[in-house]
């Protein structure tokens, strides 16, 4: 009698819990995506980055000897990364515009790329 008294109670312990995570789960969905949004990064910049990077690996039979990246700064790539950094800064409105507009006020003016060489040896990379 005992034995199906405790399988009854965790039985309906196990519902109540299931419920309770239910519920309260349910409002937590567009603030996990938001959170997911800032540690992993936005689907916007990352494909708008992914599109405008060029790389190019150069080896010597097994070896690399090194390995140069380039990404063009379009202004399709300053405006995802200026969301991006308003989202990770926690910028208001009025900053936000105010970083957005001198950033393309310098991708207007001038054609700019962020370029990355890496090397084994530290002693060869050196753009100068």
């Amino acid at each position: 009698m005992r034995d199906r008294f405790l399988s009854g109670a965790l039985a309906a312990g196990a519902v109540l819990l299931a419920s309770f995570a239910a519920l309260s789960g349910a409002g937590c969905g567009s603030r996990v995506a938001n959170i997911y949004e800032k540690v992993i990064g936005s689907p916007t910049y990352e494909g708008a980055t992914e599109a405008l990077t060029r790389k190019k690996e150069v080896h010597d039979g097994l070896e690399t000897r090194f390995i140069f990246s380039a990404t063009w700064l379009s202004p399709r790539w300053v405006q995802a990364f200026s969301e991006e950094y308003a989202k990770i800064y926690y910028l208001d409105t009025a900053r936000k515009e105010q970083v957005v507009a001198r950033w393309k006020g310098e991708s207007d003016r001038y054609e700019r790329f962020l370029v990355a060489l890496f090397t084994p040896d530290d002693r060869l990379n050196d753009l100068e």
